[in-house]
């Protein structure tokens, strides 16, 4: 044989060499990512726009061999992989993960541990007055069988767990019937109080498997709309029965305004992001509140909707203050504070959420009885 059909062999073989090599590979996720980086140069280039100053580039295959030796070595902080060079582009600085909320779910573990704020994912650090008992890495099962246990998200998720159960309860024991030639407004009040805190629970649930934390965060966010524009419809609907005026330029308004602010809540990245959107549509609440006050005489309704502002903006404002952990901070850096898991500004806000979901029904509620009374006759339009 000649040297060049030996190398017509070598090369026809090459491609199957290849497929062993990944073959061998399965199981061995920093395996795989090393075989794509080998073939990553093959791929045509494309161009690259340069990143701001102080942000360098960190490649895409070294950011998954990273991720990927993170996954499954249960070492706490895996040494960064550095890249190939390429035109233009700075060394970037060493990243450091902290892996070790990966160990026990890679070992299959059945009850993974907590973790402190510094250990904890970056995404998960969003309130620095709670110290410890972090969940991170969980599988979906594992978040599952965590709602029995008890870390810093046992409170959020009960808080909010409890009012869905007792209104499903009350729904099936008769105590709350639907309103009679109004079902479909009475399924829109009651189903959106029970989304509203279905996707909370589901939210601090399963925020524990943290790469899907934006994911769950949404339907969280899409809970509170949900009953803030679907809630509130009764509100302007049928509480300015007697302004057909006042009722059809608020409810637009309301409407319209609702519209922009599901879609700016949605694609916020901050907390004051998807704040300010509901903000504007309590703005529009209020305007129809004052319009029910000054030109109709008070009602039980309007009491309850009060109540269910009251309610809310306190509970707000305690989860944006951080009220009452932050004036109960340890001296010593590592210690857990003592408000971590229980009683902390988050839970106090979701049972100040949930009163005034109930206020929102009562309210409803009423201004449904008043209505019904102005359609038989038995009552009228003042003035």
């Amino acid at each position: 044989m000649s040297v060049g059909e030996a190398g017509k062999d070598r090369q026809a073989a090459g491609p199957k060499e290849g497929a062993a090599g990944a073959t061998s590979c399965l199981g061995a996720p920093a395996c795989v990512a090393g075989q794509l980086q080998q073939l990553l140069p093959l791929l045509p280039k494309r161009k690259r726009s340069p990143k701001p100053d102080g942000m360098p580039r960190v490649p895409t295959m070294d950011a998954l061999t990273i991720e990927c030796d993170c996954r499954s070595s249960p070492r706490p902080a895996p040494p960064a992989v550095a890249g190939p060079m390429r035109a233009g582009e700075a060394q970037p600085p060493p990243l450091h993960r902290n892996c070790s909320y990966y160990a026990a779910s890679a070992a299959g573990a059945v009850r993974p541990g907590v973790y402190s704020f510094t250990d904890a994912p970056a995404v998960l650090r969003f309130n620095k007055y709670v110290r410890s008992g972090y969940r991170a890495g969980y599988t979906y099962r594992q978040c599952c069988a965590s709602v029995l246990r008890w870390h810093n998200e046992t409170g959020n998720i009960w808080t909010h767990m409890l009012p869905a159960l007792l209104l499903l309860a009350l729904l099936a024991g008769g105590q709350l019937q639907a309103w009679q030639g109004a079902r479909v407004a009475f399924l829109l009040n009651v189903g959106s109080i029970a989304a509203c805190f279905l996707g909370s629970v589901a939210f601090h649930t399963f925020m524990a498997h943290h790469h899907h934390y934006h994911q769950w965060l949404c339907l969280d966010v899409c809970g509170v709309l949900l009953v803030l524009v679907g809630g509130g419809h009764m509100v302007l609907w049928w509480g300015l029965f007697c302004l057909p005026t006042a009722r059809w330029t608020l409810t637009l308004l309301y409407y319209g305004v609702g519209a922009l602010c599901v879609r700016a809540a949605l694609t916020a990245s901050t907390a004051l992001g998807r704040g300010l959107p509901m903000l504007s549509l309590l703005l529009v609440r209020l305007s129809a509140f004052v319009a029910r006050g000054l030109l109709e005489p008070p009602s039980q309704a309007l009491l309850h909707y009060a109540a269910m502002e009251a309610f809310s903006l306190t509970g707000g404002l305690i989860n944006v203050l951080r009220i009452p952990e932050r004036w109960l901070q340890p001296v010593e850096p590592g210690k857990a504070a003592p408000l971590d898991h229980l009683l902390n500004s988050h839970q106090l806000m979701h049972v100040l959420v949930a009163a005034a979901m109930w206020q929102l029904h009562l309210g409803a509620t009423a201004d449904y009885h008043s209505v019904t009374a102005l359609l038989s006759g038995a009552a009228q339009c003042p003035g």
